[in-house]
């Protein structure tokens, strides 16, 4: 596992091609994929060794029903959180934005906020 982030999109792409194995995602703390896929891996600090290791036994050991639930969490997370979903939320974002500012200002744009002025 890596000690610096980077690499998100492998460990998405990991969890995604185990759907049939159930595969366990060790993955670091520090990787920006943990925190969103949290329960869904088991999570290191890679510079401790010996809890790495620890984890690495865990993950080798773990029963086939508890692989299919840190899988099944991981899964439901990476199909459900796309670039879609990304996209739909950040324009949602920006109409609820744009909805507050014509209230505070009583109908009028406010065309001098640069969050606002490209919506026009």
């Amino acid at each position: 596992t890596s000690v610096r982030d980077g690499m998100n999109l492998v460990a998405y792409e990991y969890i995604v091609c185990q759907r049939e194995k159930h595969g366990v995602l060790i993955l670091s703390e520090f990787a920006g994929a943990a925190q969103s896929l949290g329960a869904g891996c088991v999570q290191v600090n890679p510079w401790n060794v010996v809890e790495t290791a620890q984890m690495i036994k865990f993950a080798l050991e773990m029963k086939p029903e508890e692989r299919k639930r840190f899988h099944t969490y991981a899964f439901e997370h990476v199909t459900t959180h796309d670039t879609k979903a990304w996209a739909d939320d950040f324009i949602s974002t920006l109409r609820d934005i744009d909805d507050d500012d014509y209230k505070t200002t009583g109908g009028q744009r406010r065309t001098t906020n640069s969050r606002t002025a490209a919506l026009g």
